[in-house]
């Protein structure tokens, strides 16, 4: 094949992806009182002259208050049933008694292409200044309000520049969420200045080139060393964390995983290496036929796990004590 029939395949890819994605979503909007378990819907709300949109999944049963809530976040030109689908979260949530809200971030079209301001890249969102943490944080008091769910319990997982979204939010001091999940995101270039301690995990693929070129751009702009690689984006947030300096590796068929030693109960800083996995979210769905193929690994089973279960204290980490925190660069 040419390679000009080549770049025709991939517009026609990105476009039946596009259209497919804003599909389920040109349906009517919906009040919160209309939502029904094991059903998906779509709501909207107002954050300050903007109105926002998200998807909303209940699972089949969930508990009448104090369940836990995630929030996803897309891509670049996603938009959220683009993630929903990529993710595959629901066969973990759903027995769980787990919501889950897919947030849409902003653009020329109101569903599709998609961007989100992270301060530094790129599109719609930024030139325009939105208030991407304004929005999130009006989905969990909306969502804590209506559904009873636990404030506590408020979990985020993003995925590429939604990966690197999350990680701003709590960077810019944001105190909502209990744990952060960035999958093929890179930390933000800018300060970053948390006031709450978090278990923090990135999940990256071992052949992802788009992570490498951006470590290396960050680099190229004299970026902080926590934006210039995994290892100090790691260490940085074991830093803040107290965790110690040594780190922990377990290798298994799928991954290889390093965890920062010693931390306290509840916190956790690690970076989950998915073998032969490009840019995309592992164990998921390709979003569309040229988009780089998910490896076989449940990413969102580790990603539940991280936030509800596993080896974690499941009570919320504390705020850090008064003074500066301790930083890796």
């Amino acid at each position: 094949m040419t390679s000009t029939g080549r770049r025709r395949l991939v517009v026609i890819g990105a476009a039946l992806a596009l259209l497919g994605g804003c599909a389920p979503m040109l349906g009517r909007k919906v009040d919160l009182s209309q939502a029904r378990a094991g059903a998906t819907t779509f709501h909207a709300l107002r954050v300050g002259t903007r109105e926002r949109s998200y998807l909303l999944h209940l699972p089949p049963s969930m508990r009448d208050s104090g369940m836990p809530l995630l929030l996803v976040f897309h891509g670049n030109r996603a938009n959220a049933t683009i993630v929903r689908n990529e993710a595959n979260m629901e066969h973990v949530t759903d027995p769980l008694g787990v919501p889950v809200a897919y947030l849409n971030g902003t653009g020329v079209f109101r569903m599709m292409g998609l961007t989100w301001n992270d301060g530094f890249c790129c599109g719609y969102a930024l030139a325009h200044h939105v208030d991407d943490g304004a929005f999130a944080r009006a989905v969990v008091d909306t969502l804590v309000r209506t559904l009873h769910a636990d404030r506590r319990r408020v979990f985020i997982v993003g995925l590429s520049a939604g990966g690197t979204l999350v990680l701003r939010l709590v960077c810019d001091g944001d105190t909502t969420y209990a744990g952060v999940v960035s999958v093929a995101g890179v930390m933000p270039v800018q300060r970053c200045e948390p006031r709450r301690r978090v278990p923090v995990m990135f999940m990256r693929g071992a052949a992802d080139s788009s992570l490498r070129h951006d470590h290396a751009v960050n680099a190229g702009l004299g970026a902080r060393p926590y934006a210039t690689s995994f290892a100090a984006s790691r260490a940085f947030w074991a830093a803040f964390d107290g965790c110690e300096a040594a780190v922990v590796v377990d290798s298994t068929p799928g991954a290889v995983i390093t965890r920062a030693a010693g931390c306290p109960p509840g916190l956790d800083a690690q970076d989950v290496v998915v073998l032969g996995q490009g840019h995309a979210w592992p164990g998921g769905r390709k979003p569309w036929p040229l988009a780089p193929r998910p490896a076989h690994y449940d990413a969102a089973a580790l990603i539940v796990d991280y936030f509800l279960g596993g080896r974690r204290a499941l009570t919320p980490a504390a705020p850090p004590s008064a003074g500066s925190p301790r930083r890796s660069g």
